[in-house]
């Protein structure tokens, strides 16, 4: 389901697994994952990540992916299969 889909995604994210991801292990994955990256990467980033902690935790990330979010995502993504 779409929840799950996302929480793996957060999890392919974090690099290191420590269940934070930084915003250059999002940096990093977003622009391996994604072809949209040089136009929305720095938006994503602060949209993710309000108080500028250099964090991405799950609450955040889980607030601004939405279920109904995951079609348009998928559609940018650089290769098809379960994310």
């Amino acid at each position: 389901d779409a929840i799950t889909q996302a929480k793996n995604l957060y999890a392919k994210f974090d690099i290191n697994k420590d269940g934070i991801v930084t915003r250059d292990e999002f940096a990093k994955c977003y622009k391996s994952f994604f072809n949209d990256t040089d136009k929305n990467l720095d938006g994503l980033l602060d949209l993710l990540d309000p108080n500028k902690t250099d964090q991405v935790d799950y609450i955040e990330w889980s607030k601004l992916l939405a279920p109904a979010d995951l079609p348009r995502l998928t559609a940018s993504c650089r290769e098809i299969g379960p994310l």
